[in-house]
């Protein structure tokens, strides 16, 4: 069989380019979606989509993120503490994949961040074992050590991740499951600036010290974006497994 060279390579340009063209043409969309506010709709919904109320639990499940420190543990250990203050009869639940006997591990680390904030040694259990949602939600059903449906918990952790928890927990016939989302507050003072003021070069570059859209809001909605996007595939994941 002969092969013609160039009709084959003038096949993959062709291709090549209509890749490109489609990649620019998503790329003008993220863009243009990241001045609206469809990427924070899509990121609070992730947060907020059906989650019942849970007053009184008798579980505060703090499910980690990275290592420690980390941004997004430290947060969620702050909210956790507070959830902790407001529920004093209520066991905290750390669950972060770790060595226990390892008094440096992440696990142990955020269960000290806990302590720091005054929430009692004797409340805390750690869960170090599920090395995701799936399973932290099993190791944890093993820990309540009863009906699951007779069981009421709080699940704090980050706001993309809560849909997905929550209905974890569900799946696994916890009906009473609350959630705690762990959000990061905007700065309440204005962060505009007189551009003549903070001095530096007066030409070429545009004034951008009110525009706090272009110069912060773009930037987050593009970030929130990426979070949710990551999320719901792992959303459709979890559900193609069966495990929500």
């Amino acid at each position: 069989m002969v092969y013609d060279l160039k009709k084959i390579t003038g096949k993959i340009i062709s291709l090549l380019k209509k890749l490109i063209f489609a990649a620019g043409i998503f790329f003008l969309l993220i863009l243009t979606i990241s001045f609206t506010s469809l990427p924070f709709k899509l990121y609070r919904n992730l947060a907020t989509s059906n989650i019942p109320t849970v007053l009184n639990p008798d579980y505060i499940v703090l499910l980690g993120g990275p290592g420690m420190p980390s941004e997004s543990n430290l947060i969620r250990a702050w909210y956790t503490a507070d959830l902790a203050s407001e529920n004093p009869q209520a066991c905290v639940i750390v669950a972060l994949p770790g060595n226990i006997a390892d008094s440096t591990s992440s696990v142990n680390l955020l269960a000290e961040e806990l302590i720091k904030r005054n929430v009692s040694p004797d409340r805390i259990i750690i869960e170090p074992n599920g090395t995701n949602t799936r399973l932290q939600a099993l190791r944890i059903a093993e820990i309540t050590g009863k009906d699951t449906e007779k069981v009421s918990l709080v699940i704090v952790s980050s706001p993309t991740h809560i849909f997905r928890a929550v209905r974890s927990f569900r799946k696994l016939k916890f009906s009473q499951v609350g959630a705690y989302p762990a959000w990061d507050d905007p700065n309440e003072v204005s962060l505009a600036y007189n551009d003549r003021e903070a001095g530096g070069r007066e030409y070429m570059l545009p004034d951008v010290g009110n525009s706090i859209n272009l110069r912060y809001r773009w930037w987050t909605h593009m970030h929130y974006l990426v979070s949710v996007g990551r999320e719901y595939a792992a959303i459709t994941y979890y559900k193609l497994k069966g495990w929500i």
